[in-house]
């Protein structure tokens, strides 16, 4: 981003893992200036203490965890939160920022909720031009930009466990609770079925088949 000419302010916070001092030692390997920060109090205004005094710094290491108030200034008010990764889903990452009305850009990792160029930004490779021609198409159509904000609170509307609850988990509790076994029985049925159609050649073999192929499947 810096060699296009933007002048990008990364603001990250990450685990207790090892991975993240490799990152960050990788950051000041390529030239990046990295500055630790503490938050000396919760909410916004322990924010945006941190983040004053920032015109030679590049990377913001915030220390300190992030209360609910100051995460949702950050994910609205930044220009796109990155949570694209190559192993494992960043879910909720996303799913907060597109809530607080932010641009989530997330990874190829099974986002199920995420609509490439409707709710989000969505990165097929490792290849950091990917990222910078989508959120620079992004950055010069501010009308775009407003209609992604837009859809993606729609979306995370759906996704609150109210919803999940009513959609998803309770069909399937009862679904659980109506069966005698309180196991599926959709594909015992079909099988059953299925297997009343083999072809036999005596009444003893048909009188196995339905039993024989339920327990291969």
């Amino acid at each position: 981003m810096k060699r296009v000419g933007w002048r990008p302010l990364l603001i990250a916070r990450g685990g207790v893992e090892p991975y993240g001092a490799e990152v960050l030692a990788a950051a000041a390997r390529a030239g990046l200036r990295v500055s630790d920060r503490l938050l000396q109090q919760p909410g916004i205004h322990g924010l945006m203490q941190v983040l004053m005094g920032l015109e030679d710094i590049d990377i913001v290491n915030l220390c300190s965890p992030l209360d609910a108030a100051g995460r949702l200034v950050l994910l609205h008010c930044a220009a796109a939160v990155l949570a694209n990764s190559q192993h494992e889903p960043f879910g909720l990452v996303g799913l907060e920022t597109m809530a607080a009305g932010g641009v989530a850009c997330i990874g190829y990792t099974g986002e199920d909720y995420a609509v490439p160029g409707h709710n989000a930004l969505a990165l097929e490779t490792n290849d950091p031009q990917e990222f910078l021609d989508l959120f620079g198409m992004l950055r010069l159509n501010p009308t775009m930009e407003r209609a992604l904000r837009r859809a993606g609170r729609i979306t995370a509307q759906r996704f609150t466990w109210l919803q999940i609850t009513h959609r998803i988990l309770l069909p399937r509790l009862h679904l659980i609770a109506s069966t005698p076994t309180g196991t599926k029985t959709a594909p015992r049925n079909r099988t059953t079925k299925e297997s009343i159609r083999l072809p036999t050649v005596s009444s003893q073999i048909n009188s196995i088949a339905p039993s024989s192929v339920e327990n291969g499947v």
